[in-house]
């Protein structure tokens, strides 16, 4: 949701498009909504 977000708002930042930002945005709120699960995935 947070990446759709992001993205749908068009911000661009250091010419950067907004698709890019809303992957990173997407990925860091994964991480730390789910830093658990990155975690257990780790010790495997």
């Amino acid at each position: 949701m947070v990446a759709f977000l992001v993205t749908v708002s068009d911000a661009g930042l250091w010419n950067i498009g907004a698709a890019f930002w809303g992957l990173v945005a997407g990925v860091a709120v994964s991480w730390l909504v789910e830093r658990a699960d990155f975690a257990a995935e780790r010790a495997r």
